[in-house]
């Protein structure tokens, strides 16, 4: 009977799609541990080949088939990146926050290569006409930025978004080859993925280093164990330099610096959330303050955060001037390229011809100073 009872239960659940559909669903699995797993089967990489993936992955050097022949472009570890890129849980690196400047961060050079290594992998299915799999690897570097900015610290805000512009200017080398449909089905996709991670919340996630200085501090007291190792995460080796921190921790003379710390960061935040004119000027107001700082500690841990902000509309812009390739493409002229602005001071973007075909969409301005933003469309 108990046999039977089994056989029927058994035979039910296999009948009933509903059922066995819900029964095989597995949950989606944190990015950060499928990326891993892709890293852990990679081939290591000689020096040369790091240095051959980076330089065809940001344009420098024109892709290379025999080069990237070598590389391991359709190793077993590719699929592992194409399911973490996809996943659709949410992306946790582990991050441990409470180690302050003694945070381990594996992950950001990792995911550089491996984006690389997506890039390259797109191209190497261009040279061979197989369009719609290389843009399929080129949304996936994108999405590859978006997952390696989690964690909201300045670092890994700066990894971002030079994968996001390494993706961008490999979109725009192939995109006058592309028919209507597909260039307006690309800019689709990208703007369907989730926004990239702000500038704004990378300087947010920076308060947990004051945060953890504070910790240090009461945990030691006049603790030489415990200053010393404060010291060592924060400045250089310089004997004299050490002596005058250490003479500044004491209570009172702390708490002061922890206390305009935290005022300078929450000014510095609110900074990264203003238009590009009005935020430059105050960062570099407040990046003035902090260096003639009385408080040393303050002087020597407060980031440098300039080319961070300064990145942020770069790469605005450089979406900007992507979107417009693949609205026109080969019909891309002037006037259309002046009905797009720059995410700068909001100006008109310019279009320059070379001679061998090439059009290169530029901002108004160079930023920094002396340096064009620039897209080349067309190989």
């Amino acid at each position: 009977m108990k046999k039977t009872i089994l056989t029927i239960t058994i035979a039910t659940l296999l009948l009933t799609p509903k059922l066995r559909a819900e029964d095989f669903k597995y949950p989606p699995i944190n990015p950060a541990l499928l990326y891993w797993q892709a890293v852990a089967q990679l081939p290591q990489l000689t020096e040369d080949q790091a240095n051959e993936l980076r330089a065809m992955a940001t344009g420098k050097d024109p892709f290379d088939a025999a080069r990237a022949a070598k590389l391991p472009l359709d190793d077993g570890s590719m699929r592992s990146l194409r399911r973490a890129a996809t996943s659709t849980a949410p992306c946790d690196w582990g991050l441990t926050i409470e180690d302050g400047p003694a945070m381990v961060m594996p992950h950001v050079s990792k995911m550089h290569q491996v984006a690389s290594l997506a890039i390259v992998k797109a191209e190497s299915l261009f040279a061979q006409g197989k369009v719609p799999e290389g843009i399929d690897w080129l949304v996936t570097a994108h999405r590859m930025a978006r997952h390696a900015g989690v964690g909201d610290i300045l670092i890994s805000h700066l990894v971002q978004n030079a994968i996001e512009a390494n993706a961008i200017r490999a979109a725009a080398r192939h995109c006058l080859g592309w028919d209507a449909e597909t260039r307006h089905a690309y800019a689709a996709t990208l703007r369907k993925l989730p926004p990239l991670h702000t500038a704004q919340d990378a300087l947010h996630g920076e308060r947990a280093f004051i945060d953890w200085a504070e910790r240090q501090f009461n945990a030691g007291g006049k603790s030489n164990a415990k200053i010393q190792a404060m010291i060592t995460s924060l400045t250089s080796e310089k004997a004299a330099e050490r002596e005058n921190i250490e003479a500044q921790f004491v209570p009172a003379e702390m708490t002061a610096t922890l206390t305009d710390w935290r005022s300078l960061q929450g000014r510095l935040e609110a900074a990264f959330g203003k238009p590009w004119e009005e935020g430059q000027a105050e960062i570099k107001t407040l990046t003035d303050e902090a260096v003639h700082s009385p408080h040393l500690l303050l002087r020597i841990a407060f980031p440098s955060t300039t080319g961070a902000f300064e990145k942020s509309f770069t790469v605005a812009t450089l979406h900007t001037m992507l979107d417009a390739a693949l609205q026109h493409g080969p019909q891309l002229d002037e006037a259309a390229a002046g009905t797009y602005r720059d995410a700068l001071e909001g100006e008109p973007l310019r279009l320059k011809k070379g001679e061998d075909g090439t059009l290169t969409l530029l901002a108004a301005h160079p930023h920094p100073a002396g340096k064009e933003i620039s897209l080349q469309v067309g190989k």
